[in-house]
């Protein structure tokens, strides 16, 4: 039991893994912002951070889900979300479910990666980052 007062999470970028600790491919389960997550690196080296929950039955993505091109694919049925968090693939339909076709099925947040770490943005309310991460030429 958490008896712990629950304090809001301020906006901004925060540093959630280091770049080299996420090669092309890999898939790693987080928690930040209170919330479950997905980090993975697709095949052409972008990092990506989504909600980790498949609509369809609420697979976590971070347990068992492959990256397959550009997208990361469910454990339990292999729908396919991109990095925008739309379904891209659902392997055994004919026609994209009506739940995910053309709508945001899964949250995305805004990801940078510099200074050797990979930074994710975080608003309560979804609004866009506000400002940059800054550049140290040292890192």
């Amino acid at each position: 039991m958490n008896n712990r007062y629950k304090k809001p999470i301020p906006c901004g970028w925060f540093a959630i893994e280091y770049s080299k600790e996420l090669a092309p491919k890999d898939v790693k389960p987080l928690k930040y912002f209170g919330r479950d997550l997905v980090l993975f690196r697709t095949e052409s080296g972008e990092a990506v951070l989504l909600d980790a929950h498949c609509p369809h039955l609420g697979a976590h993505l971070g347990h068992g889900g492959q990256v397959k091109g550009e997208s990361i694919a469910c454990p339990f049925h292999a729908w396919e979300f991109n990095g925008e968090g739309f379904c891209t693939k659902v392997p055994y339909a004919k026609n994209m479910p009506p739940k995910v076709d053309g709508k945001q099925a899964i949250g995305n947040y805004p990801v940078v990666e510099l200074n050797q770490m990979i930074w994710a943005w975080y608003h309560p309310q979804g609004v866009a980052p506000l400002w940059e991460v800054e550049r140290h030429a040292e890192l």
